[in-house]
């Protein structure tokens, strides 16, 4: 009888587990629109399968359990350095981080504050500590930074920077900077690192982020792909990595996942299979492996991609993170006017006192304040949040005033590339479109269009703005062959180009109320926890 009980105990106990292993969470699913793509935990060496490199989209997820949700759930690193934080760092204090609790600035020297802001150094002692040494590429950089201290820089002189020697310092910050962030603030939602000249727009990050679970492991930001680390020499054979100065933006359940480690993973892992001298990492577990491992890798960004990756996480896509500040030439501004920026990166003081200024202003007053920090602070986001239409109107009258100065409002010796959908020889636009006709343009029907370029690119401007082509939004007229071209997309300023004129119609980039409907903050799909 006694054996027969014990024979029913173990039988019950190998059920239970097979109960258990069956019902396990499995490895999180990503749904796009036309299958789902299952996220394996790929190999440490070459990465993902080559049908996983790609970023995934993120719709929403688990819905939040708590109720509430604020700017006390972020958790903010800005990475800086002595040679431009006391320039960068008191705009960003003074205006979106006036109400972050939850942060801390993070550099490569000692001793550095700005005002009483300590700017932490993060890599002093970073390999001592986990490889015995200073590796010779972190003492080259470290000598080629000297005397390079507290220069004035603006952004356009820091982006020539970014190429010099000393910048390569910059690249170790990232994995110990979040590290050091998680351990100061192990209670955090959501945990960000920006660039001492970004922006960030709280209420639409909350907005977008409002129905995710932040122990999801979400990886967030603008997606870009790199050449030179992991032995990748194609773009698009590694992981996509979240552009840093656009904002890398990770959940709790990711980054405790990475700080932690995978004990699968390591298992997984045998040295003969790492380069030679490779072989201390591997006792290292999670984000302290990954520093020493990727420590050659010329990026931070990639590096910080890399350690997710080899933790089973890849990055999640999303447009509301910028590369370019809204009056570059080169933003991409998204095709519906109702999605809502998160980020701005390579923003002058004066851009992000606009930014500021919009926050802080309803409806179309600008002198009608509404929102302060306390109140972002007490609850989620409940203001309809700026949309990328407001900012293009914004851009553009500033660009219209200040640039244009013919009556006719178009650009003189400035192209718009990209985004053509359709093009017109000028000499047939008023006989395909005789409504198009004004006494304005009447009055020139006798001289030839091919010699009057002013007439030629009115007629190109008034086809883009009529309801004829309900597409354009912006237009370019090219004299050598008296073609009009129409495109889809805007940017607030051209290209410089002789013997173009150019322009946007800002009336066709708005966020009409049934565009909004239905609140479209951004393009994301939906995470979803598989269950077998």
């Amino acid at each position: 009888m006694a054996n027969t009980l014990k024979k029913r105990r173990v039988l019950w106990l190998v059920l239970l587990g097979m109960l258990v292993w069956v019902i396990r969470p499995q490895d999180i699913l990503v749904q796009s629109d036309a299958d789902q793509v299952e996220r394996n935990v790929p190999s440490l060496k070459h990465g993902p399968k080559p049908e996983q490199h790609g970023e995934h989209d993120l719709l929403g997820a688990t819905p939040r359990k708590q109720p509430d949700f604020s700017i006390d759930d972020f958790a903010v690193a800005v990475k800086t350095g002595g040679d431009v934080s006391a320039g960068r760092i008191p705009i960003q204090l003074a205006t979106f981080l006036s109400g972050v609790k939850n942060r801390l600035f993070i550099g490569d020297s000692p001793g550095l504050f700005v005002g009483n802001e300590r700017v932490h150094d993060v890599i002093s002692g970073l390999y001592e500590e986990r490889m015995g040494f200073i590796p010779p590429e972190i003492i080259a950089a470290q000598n080629s930074k000297k005397g390079d201290n507290q220069k004035d820089l603006s952004v356009n002189e820091s982006k020539k920077r970014e190429s010099a020697p000393g910048w390569k310092m910059d690249a170790h910050k990232n994995l110990p900077g979040f590290k050091l962030l998680h351990r100061t603030y192990p209670n955090a939602s959501w945990y960000m690192m920006i660039d001492d000249d970004t922006y960030v727009l709280w209420n639409n990050l909350m907005r977008l982020l409002k129905d995710i679970s932040p122990e999801e492991p979400v990886y967030m930001g603008t997606p870009a792909h790199f050449v030179g680390c992991d032995g990748v020499r194609v773009k698009g054979d590694g992981p996509a990595f979240a552009h840093g100065g656009s904002g890398i933006l990770i959940s709790r359940g990711a980054l405790s996942q990475m700080i932690k480690g995978l004990s699968l993973l390591e298992a997984a892992v045998a040295v003969d299979q790492l380069p030679d001298g490779e072989e201390l990492s591997v006792k290292l577990g999670g984000i302290d492996k990954c520093i020493v491992r990727y420590r050659t890798c010329w990026a931070g960004d990639v590096r910080t991609a890399l350690c997710l990756r080899d933790h089973g996480i890849l990055l999640n896509r999303t447009h509301s993170f910028n590369a370019e500040p809204p009056f570059s030439p080169t933003h991409k501004w998204p095709k519906n006017p109702c999605q809502r920026p998160a980020t701005f990166h390579h923003l002058e003081a004066i851009h992000m006192q606009i930014l500021t200024n919009m926050e802080r202003t309803t409806g179309k007053h600008p002198d009608t304040m509404v929102i302060d920090m306390a109140e972002t602070r007490s609850h989620a986001a409940t203001t309809s949040g700026i949309t990328y239409a407001e900012l293009f109107q914004r851009y553009w009258n500033d660009h219209l005033s200040k640039e244009l100065s013919n009556s006719f409002a178009f650009e003189v010796n400035v192209d718009r590339p990209g985004r053509d959908y359709k093009a017109y020889e000028v000499s047939t636009i008023l006989h395909t479109f005789p409504m198009l006709k004004s006494t304005e343009l009447a009055k020139d029907e006798h001289t030839s269009l091919e010699d009057s370029t002013s007439t030629a690119a009115r007629i190109c401007m008034r086809l883009c703005e009529s309801a004829f082509e309900p597409a354009c939004s912006s237009w370019s007229y090219e004299v050598a062959s008296n073609n009009c071209w129409l495109k889809s997309g805007v940017t607030v300023v051209g290209t410089p180009k002789e013997q173009y004129f150019s322009g946007a119609v800002p009336t066709k980039y708005i966020c009409s109320p049934k565009l909004d409907e239905g609140g479209v903050y951004d393009s994301l799909t939906r995470i979803v926890a598989a269950r077998g």
